[in-house]
């Protein structure tokens, strides 16, 4: 019985290698009929690395590989002949596939012995990155020195492009900074008004942190520059692309209301002690009662604050939007008379607990906000999502 059970076991185990193995040799073959012939290389070298005699993975790669260096080849002879704007995109773009098939073959000695000829693209590629770093980098900045944001958005691209081939050359990092600042829509975000002292603070924490978010997560990676009313100032903006009004229209901090509610509680069926019959104790059972006065204590802070956002040079609104928030505080306890084992665990924990006090206004003020900010800052992402 066992050994049919192992015989049986080592059956399908050989069933399943069998069609791991024919599945890889196949998917090469599978790709290269439909063209992919880079895919299908990579498939065959894979293939060859576990089964370095696999008649059918050689038979993919040497065909695969001839059509590949072929396709690469011709692409990178039109581009030259034709010389257009994105010469060096599509001639790097075909040396660095062709350097990533040479890479693949090299580390397969199986693969060696089947690609004979390989082609040598390292020199023809180092080259070829050496003259398009010159030459986007030139452009790039030919683009800024022309002025203005659709010149300095097509010097970003270009300088985009040196720093995805060599991070560090030349200034690149300056360049690529002063290029994004140009191409930049200004925006400035005016201080949110308060003209309570008694939340001033808390206000200022508020503002911080949408700046922050403005900074850290839209600023990042769109083409906007935020800025405080004195950062303009300093930049000399006078007139910026847009501006960003936050003020509330009104709010309430600390409003009170207190409920009280009386109740009566009976369980029965309790054990109220024990007696003695016929010479055993048995258990008393009864009734108990007990009353409960709860209270509770809720303290609300709400308020609707007002998003605006402008083009000072056509005097238009671009947004307007009123965004609530509110936050309840709640505080439960109570007191009971009567037998405790009348009311429930829940309701003695209410019993035990006291009266609380609520956080200070400031807090209040930040706990509220809190909703306000969430929605804000989620509004402001989607409306310059566009600006890229």
């Amino acid at each position: 019985m066992r050994q049919t059970l192992f015989n049986t076991l080592s059956v399908r185990i050989l069933m399943a290698l069998f069609i791991v193995q024919t599945m890889a040799c196949s998917s090469g073959k599978r790709l290269y009929e439909k063209g992919e012939y880079d895919g299908a290389v990579m498939k065959a070298s894979q293939r060859l690395k576990q089964a370095p005699n696999n008649a059918k993975a050689k038979n993919t790669l040497r065909n695969a590989y001839t059509l590949a260096l072929k396709t690469h080849l011709d692409a990178i002879q039109q581009a030259d002949s034709f010389r257009t704007e994105n010469y060096y995109d599509i001639t790097l773009s075909n040396y660095t596939a062709l350097y990533n098939l040479e890479q693949t073959i090299k580390f397969c000695p199986a693969c060696l012995k089947v690609v004979k000829n390989l082609y040598e693209v390292d020199i023809k590629l180092a080259q070829t990155k050496n003259d398009a770093l010159a030459f986007y980098y030139k452009r790039g900045s030919d683009y800024l020195a022309l002025g203005g944001k659709t010149n300095a958005r097509k010097a970003l691209i270009d300088f985009n492009k040196v720093v995805s081939i060599q991070y560090n050359y030349k200034d690149i990092g300056t360049q690529v900074n002063q290029a994004k600042w140009e191409a930049s829509e200004k925006i400035v975000i005016n201080h949110i008004p308060m003209h309570s002292k008694s939340y001033s603070i808390s206000n200022e924490f508020l503002e911080k942190k949408i700046l922050e978010y403005c900074y850290n997560n839209i600023q990042a990676n769109r083409l906007v520059q935020f800025l405080t009313p004195e950062e303009a100032k300093r930049e000399n903006i006078l007139m910026p692309d847009q501006i960003i009004d936050i003020y509330f229209d009104d709010f309430i901090v600390g409003q009170t209301y207190v409920k009280e509610n009386n109740q009566e509680y009976k369980k029965d069926s309790v054990i109220m002690g024990t007696t003695n019959v016929n010479g055993k104790e048995q258990s008393v059972y009864g009734s108990v009662k007990a009353s409960i006065r709860s209270f509770e204590k809720t303290v609300v802070s709400s308020g609707l604050m007002n998003l605006s956002i402008s083009k000072p040079s056509s005097n238009s609104t671009l947004l307007t939007e009123k965004i609530p928030g509110t936050y309840t505080w709640v505080c439960k306890w109570g007191n009971y008379n009567g037998d405790s084992r009348a009311l429930s665990k829940d309701l003695i924990s209410l019993c035990q607990g006291k009266e609380q006090m609520p956080p200070m206004p400031q807090d209040l003020f930040i706990e509220f906000t809190k909703p306000i900010y969430s929605q804000l800052t989620s509004r402001l992402n989607s409306f310059y999502n566009s600006y890229k």
